[in-house]
């Protein structure tokens, strides 16, 4: 039952409680997404992919990942669900490329990724 995932997940870790409930209740689905995060501190952007959305901007604000975590806290800026994760791979690895605020502050403002795979 929903009583037995809460009372096994570790409580200390809320967003462990979240996924187990929301999986329980068949909310989650495992789509690839393309995701762009904000930071709170200096409102820099960080791009990156992951089938686990929400999982992965926790990872981000407890400081799991290397090249963010000294600026959180983050939060969602864009993000964009996709088919394939081969895809939403490839569309990370060339908005990386740009190198380009610009194009990111677009993208954020329009809420659509404007580009062929």
């Amino acid at each position: 039952s929903i009583f037995d995932i809460v009372l096994l997940s570790n409580f200390w870790d809320c967003s462990s409680v979240v996924r187990a409930v929301r999986r329980h209740v068949g909310q989650v689905r495992n789509m690839p997404y393309v995701y762009i995060i904000k930071s709170s501190r200096n409102n820099r952007y960080y791009i990156g992919s992951t089938i686990d959305l929400d999982r992965r901007l926790d990872e981000h604000n407890r400081g799991k990942t290397t090249a963010t975590k000294h600026l959180a806290p983050w939060i969602v800026a864009f993000s964009q669900e996709f088919s394939d994760l081969t895809d939403a791979r490839r569309i990370e690895r060339k908005l990386k490329s740009f190198k380009n605020r610009k194009i990111l502050d677009r993208i954020v403002a329009t809420g659509t990724i404007e580009m062929k795979i």
